[in-house]
């Protein structure tokens, strides 16, 4: 197996320059053998020899409308048929879509509506029962220094009497 693997390779190793020389040679002929002159140049011929006789630029110009009314024929032939059942239908669809997509526009909105209404309503709730709070802590604190005041005027009170009724005595 060694030794026809090592020919086999010589062989493709002799044959490789044959082979890449023919097709060089194919390739130059090929493209000796293709048309120098290409639609564009024929286009630029054409007009050429339009613009240099009248009635040859009569004749471009009528070809080219004949080839455009050709070309339009289709879109002429729907224009001057009128409407059918299936523009119509098309219409139709196209209205009932843009109707829905006006429908689902509108009910964005609202939903959008509603939930700004339901988060303005939270956040009022919310800043209610926090003035609730703070309003509850400050009657809180507004008795609980009463009571120490009420407390102190007590403690002056019966220090006051139990000064003057030792006063007295004395």
């Amino acid at each position: 197996m060694g030794a026809g693997a090592a020919r086999k390779d010589r062989a493709a190793d002799g044959y490789q320059p044959v082979l890449q020389k023919a097709i060089d040679a194919k390739t130059r002929q090929r493209t000796a053998d293709l048309d120098s002159d290409g639609i564009l140049t024929r286009a630029h011929g054409l007009k050429e020899v339009a613009e240099s006789d009248g009635f040859a630029l009569f004749l471009t110009i009528a070809l080219h409308l004949l080839l455009l009314c050709l070309d339009a024929m289709p879109v002429l032939a729907k224009v001057l048929s009128g409407a059918t059942a299936y523009d119509t239908l098309l219409g139709a669809r196209h209205r009932t879509s843009r109707k829905l997509y006006t429908e689902e526009l509108e009910v964005q909105q609202i939903c959008a509506r509603l939930e700004h209404d339901l988060r303005r309503h939270r956040v009022q709730l919310d800043t209610a029962d926090r003035m609730s709070r703070l309003d509850h802590e400050y009657q809180r604190a507004q008795a609980e220094r009463a009571a120490a005041e009420r407390a102190e005027l007590d403690a002056r009170m019966e220090r006051i009497m139990r000064t003057r009724g030792t006063g007295t005595l004395v």
